[in-house]
């Protein structure tokens, strides 16, 4: 966008605009998504879908590399403000962080600690069940 407003062409702004218009639509779908995938993600091995969990791996560090990057360029530009003004080319691209990795691992933490609760209580309800109950930690 920074080098569209440069452009000084308004048309171009607004073209732009268009093609891009649902791109945050979609960024909050494929978020949803890996977040579904996150919380299932023990049925998801269980059921032996290990190719889901290898692209999901894939994704997240991909996403973790552009993170640092984008935490690179900030720090660099609080500590660089004016060398950074001057090589405005280093400063394009993305601007902000998804934090793909902290969400996947908290996704994982909430419902693991959701499944040890439900253990918990089918364990307080009837002890001798616990073997049955614990089966999804184990597989």
């Amino acid at each position: 966008m920074e080098q569209i407003l440069r452009a000084d062409d308004a048309g171009l702004q607004g073209t732009l605009e268009d093609y891009f218009a649902r791109l945050d639509d979609t960024i909050d779908w494929f978020d949803e998504h890996i977040g579904k995938v996150a919380m299932n993600l023990i049925e998801v091995v269980v059921q032996g879908n290990s190719s889901l969990v290898v692209r999901l791996a894939v994704v997240i560090e991909a996403e973790e590399k552009s993170d640092k990057r984008v935490m690179a360029l900030q720090e660099a530009l609080k500590d660089h403000k004016e060398m950074a003004a001057r090589f405005k080319s280093i400063t394009d691209g993305a601007k902000s962080t998804r934090g793909y990795k902290e969400k996947f691992l908290m996704a994982i933490k909430l419902k693991a600690e959701g499944d040890i609760e439900g253990t918990k209580q089918a364990f307080l309800e009837d002890p001798s069940k616990l073997e049955k109950s614990l089966r999804w930690f184990f597989n």
